[in-house]
């Protein structure tokens, strides 16, 4: 992975597109996704031997809580859905994009990143969803 991506980030919420029809693609309760579409998040990459550590930091109601994992190209690990369940990811990088393909009971869907500069683009795909945020570096 390119080292650009190391480092924590922060989601500018105010340039996020799509959010509503992604929850809405993966099924998302409304009550959950209003609690969701809330939340400040912070999130840290950082290279663990062979390994990357994802650290997710949110903030902004009772339920929100900060959670990481430890994983490895190609090699499928369970986390935490948008919706309480368990989603396989599996990680993989090609060139200067990182992607992240999800599996769930529910459905599946993909996320990439990218780097220019200290902003990450995090694009998430769900059939006919697709959803935006931009992150800056802190």
């Amino acid at each position: 992975m390119n080292p650009a991506f190391f480092g924590t980030w922060k989601l500018d919420r105010s340039r996020s597109t799509g959010k509503e029809a992604f929850a809405k693609a993966m099924g998302v309760p409304d009550d959950k996704f209003a609690i969701f579409d809330k939340l400040e998040l912070t999130f840290t990459i950082a290279p663990k031997g062979s390994a990357y550590e994802y650290e997710f930091d949110f903030v902004g109601s009772p339920a929100a809580r900060s959670t990481s994992y430890i994983i490895t190209i190609g090699h499928p690990i369970k986390v935490d859905a948008l919706d309480g369940s368990k989603a396989e990811l599996v990680l993989n990088v090609d060139g200067d994009t990182v992607i992240e393909s999800y599996k769930t009971d529910k459905g599946n869907w993909t996320t990439t990143r990218t780097v220019c500069g200290d902003e990450m683009t995090l694009v998430s795909v769900a059939g006919d969803a697709t959803l935006t945020h931009i992150l800056v570096k802190v």
